[in-house]
């Protein structure tokens, strides 16, 4: 399946994986953690998770952002009338995504085994429930089917997202059959309705004391179909964006930061319960995540600035940065918490972080995509013998 590629959404993908090596690293902070505002040498951190400057350390955001990414991406080829078959799209899929992952995996465990020390005094609740526990071997081996119901944050708290990304991808191809063959008004409804029952039946089943998140990759689905109806209409509305004054343009930029970060200055507070967060989060954050992706494509300043150089360093190595940034902080966190100072130890935890970034890009990502290449190539050129054969 040839790629259809735009260079400055590697450069934004590249941005959203910074913001959550930034939210990772705060959260460690019980102060950052805890949904208060605190008045200690925290206060400010605390005050701007409250708002829209929330942008720069936005976790849960930057996953839809995500989402949303791979929505449009994926959606591309059956637009183009790239045919392709479900076997070529899944190989180039799960060679993509999981490969890597397994790398990670196999690194994580070993520095579970080689460097947990238990309870880490003074951090949160967040930082001390990940590596808290022996290696279990029965979670080893759900990790490795990785689209099954388990435990995914416990050796890795960025594996949940993958879970999901990996069920949606399976099931994408079809999402894609009513994205062609309806309007957008159609899709977008039922992509409501399945998203909504997604998130009422994740709620039941947790009264119910039932763990089990697969209702959830029904709730996130709503994120991709977005993703895939933006790529649908993007002419359009890149010719719409085009066609507005300069002012327009900078109040469309605006109220994307703020659609994005809707759940941070408007729900965030203590006083909103939890499980009404996440309904608004996921909408407002998916269409501010659209929006990001048209600025990218229609706007010429934003897209020069993606550009960058630097930006798109971060962009090629967003994946892997995604992956590894959480195992050196843990590692340096269980090893040296009592003996050097927290920032220096999230300053190094992040330089080590860019480095194995870097090296499994070069020796894990890109080999893994030369591979997927190359055996889809191979199984579409046993697919055109088999019909010339017929």
């Amino acid at each position: 399946m040839p790629s259809i590629r735009y260079n400055q959404l590697d450069s934004l993908r590249g941005l959203a994986a910074i913001s959550v090596v930034i939210h990772h690293y705060l959260l460690i902070f019980p102060q950052f953690y805890e949904k208060t505002i605190d008045n200690s040498g925290y206060a400010l951190v605390n005050f701007l998770k409250y708002t829209p400057l929330h942008i720069f350390f936005s976790g849960t955001q930057a996953v839809i952002l995500f989402f949303v990414l791979s929505g449009f991406v994926l959606s591309l080829p059956f637009l183009n009338n790239i045919n392709s078959s479900y076997s070529i799209y899944l190989t180039r899929r799960v060679t993509r995504i999981y490969i890597p992952y397994l790398v990670s995996l196999v690194i994580v465990l070993i520095a579970v085994k080689l460097f947990s020390e238990g309870v880490l005094t003074g951090f949160s609740p967040w930082a001390n429930g990940k590596w808290s526990d022996p290696i279990d071997f029965k979670l080893i081996i759900d990790h490795l089917f990785l689209v099954g119901n388990f435990a995914n944050g416990e050796y890795n708290p960025i594996y949940w997202s993958l879970v999901h990304e990996m069920r949606i991808s399976i099931l994408f191809p079809i999402i894609m059959i009513f994205i062609i063959k309806y309007k957008w008004k159609f899709s977008l409804l039922w992509s409501l309705i399945i998203s909504a029952f997604g998130f009422v039946g994740t709620t039941l089943l947790s009264h119910a004391n039932i763990e089990t998140d697969y209702m959830l990759s029904l709730y996130y689905g709503l994120s991709f179909v977005i993703g895939a109806l933006l790529a649908k209409h993007k002419d359009m509305l890149i010719k719409f964006f085009e066609s507005k004054s300069k002012t327009v343009k900078i109040l469309i930029t605006i109220l994307s930061i703020f659609l994005y970060t809707f759940p941070s200055w408007v729900l965030n507070f203590p006083v909103i319960p939890e499980r009404l967060l996440n309904p608004p989060n996921t909408v407002m954050a998916s269409i501010g995540a659209a929006m990001f992706i048209i600025l990218a494509l229609a706007s010429k300043t934003i897209k020069k600035v993606l550009l960058f150089k630097p930006f798109q360093f971060f962009g090629d190595i967003s994946y892997s940065l995604y992956l590894y940034h959480c195992i050196p902080l843990f590692v340096l966190l269980h090893q040296f918490n009592d003996k050097v100072t927290t920032w220096i130890l999230l300053i190094t935890s992040c330089i080590v972080s860019i480095l194995l970034a870097v090296l499994s890009y070069y020796f894990v990502e890109k080999p893994s995509i030369k591979l997927g290449k190359k055996v889809s190539t191979k199984l579409k050129n046993q697919e055109t013998n088999k019909k010339l054969a017929g």
